[in-house]
């Protein structure tokens, strides 16, 4: 997938189609950041996708059901966030059994895969696709995990943006919450 058409955005035939982005959180869910983040979306009439951890699934399943319950994508981030492409492809296997697995549990089935730090090769590929999945990078990197400060990070958002852009964010930073309501406006 190149940009949001299709992803997390319906193109219902909107003229403004163009204009839009999809907003995506990495690495969740674990922390209170992410009820703020509902929360925000919510005020704002924004749905997002969440790319989520399945150890983080499985440690927290209601914060994982409310992202849905309110009406967002949920999507598989791998097990623990190492790197996969690293690993053997028989370690690729049980990432996404032990994973998916804490998915299944709760009655999701995600339809999307996002790789740790964007690496893949063709196994994680092939396994992405034996669940379902559909692999999506990011248009637009944030780099909310290395920028401190919120207003630099709607700056770099902002100065990015381009229409149809897939904007990565991470759940688990207070920065983040801080810098969602002005990269939304």
């Amino acid at each position: 997938i190149l940009n949001c058409k299709g992803f997390g955005i319906p193109d219902n035939g909107e003229t403004d189609f163009q204009k839009r982005v999809a907003l995506t959180f990495d690495d969740g869910p674990r922390h209170s950041h992410d009820a703020a983040i509902y929360d925000i979306l919510d005020a704002k009439g924004i749905r997002a996708t969440f790319f989520f951890l399945g150890e983080q699934v499985q440690a927290n399943p209601t914060t994982a059901l409310t992202a849905v319950n309110r009406g967002h994508e949920v999507g598989y981030h791998s097990w623990d966030h190492k790197n996969l492409r690293a690993e053997s492809r028989e370690t690729v296997a049980e990432d996404f059994r032990r994973g998916m697995g804490a998915f299944t549990a709760l009655g999701l089935q995600p339809a999307f895969f996002r790789p740790p730090f964007g690496n893949y090769n063709a196994g994680i590929l092939e396994e992405a696709a034996a669940y379902g999945l559909t692999t999506v990078n990011w248009t637009n990197d944030s780099l909310d995990w290395q920028i401190k400060e919120p207003d630099s990070i709607v700056q770099r958002v902002l100065s990015l943006s381009a229409p149809g852009d897939i904007v990565l964010l991470h759940s688990i930073h207070e920065r983040t919450v801080e810098a969602l309501p002005a990269i939304i406006n």
